[in-house]
């Protein structure tokens, strides 16, 4: 009978426990239902369409046609040739790299939106564009270059950390390399007595250092330095040219809009903005090994 007496009393206190957590849920659904019903009632509370219409109408344009193409927009030509850590475009054609987010800091500098189009080289400015991102001075007539925001050279990479070679040390040794003329012109003047590897692209010249299947792997620096970090114990010994500074490219007669970049990049550079952006792409080590010889 007492043993009755009990099951009946743990029954009953599961039941009042049972109507305690439905009540609980109930008036929480109730609150939920409150806060939301009162967020759609709410005039005032904007939408994403809304308040990406809101944050376009905080710009203040501070170039306009002639100077850009069309007012309120940077038109930016990105070098299909570049590859990262500068550009590169994902499975849905999205530029994504260096010089997508500093041309996009740029143009909000600039109080515009930005626009980026695929070129084939600087000319484009002549045509398509305002700018054409990642330029060397000189590197075509009628195009002028400013805003400089990095420097490129080849340069060699080891395993693990290792001083400056001697060519004693080369002679024998395999580098590998992309498939790339200029590259291969410039290892085949320089080391003489290595043998050359090409690769398709530099991931694979990066894991074939990694594995001993090359001794060393000559790459632009940039471009290196990107592959490098993810691959794992490998690092940039040093140059084998001298740099070359990459910046923007523009018609050359355009005189407002080289000042108006060079300004936008200057505050940037102030503001720390220009840091942060070259920091997620660029590795920390790239600019004091770019004064490093890689071979004495």
């Amino acid at each position: 009978m007492a043993e009755k007496s009990k099951v009946a009393r743990v029954a009953k206190e599961l039941t009042c426990a049972v109507a305690l957590v439905t009540l609980c849920v109930e008036l929480c659904a109730c609150s939920v239902r409150s806060v939301i019903d009162s967020i759609r009632d709410d005039s005032s509370y904007p939408s994403a369409s809304q308040a990406r219409i809101d944050d376009a109408n905080t710009l203040e344009p501070q170039v306009s046609v002639p100077t850009i193409k069309e007012n309120g927009y940077l038109t930016v030509g990105i070098k299909a040739d570049t590859g990262v850590p500068f550009s590169q475009t994902d499975s849905q054609s999205r530029y994504w790299g260096l010089d997508i987010d500093l041309a996009s800091a740029l143009a909000s500098e600039l109080g515009l939106h930005v626009r980026f189009v695929g070129v084939s080289d600087a000319t484009a400015v002549q045509k398509s564009c305002d700018v054409v991102m990642n330029v060397e001075d000189g590197e075509a007539e009628g195009v002028a270059q400013t805003a400089v925001y990095a420097q490129q050279s080849i340069s060699l990479f080891g395993r693990g950390k290792q001083d400056s070679l001697t060519q004693e040390e080369l002679v024998g040794r395999t580098i590998g390399a992309r498939d790339t003329i200029a590259v291969q012109t410039t290892l085949s003047q320089l080391f003489p007595t290595a043998s050359i590897e090409v690769f398709g692209n530099m991931q694979d010249c990066m894991e074939a250092l990694a594995l001993g299947k090359v001794d060393y792997v000559a790459a632009d620096s940039a471009t290196g330095n990107y592959f490098a970090e993810q691959t794992g114990d490998i690092s940039q010994i040093g140059t084998i040219d001298d740099p070359v500074d990459i910046g923007c490219g523009i018609v050359d007669s355009n005189a407002d809009l080289a000042q108006a970049l060079q300004t936008s990049l200057d505050d940037l550079k102030a503001s720390g903005k220009y840091q942060l952006i070259r920091n997620r792409w660029l590795n920390s080590t790239e600019e004091a090994d770019e004064e490093k010889p890689a071979v004495q």
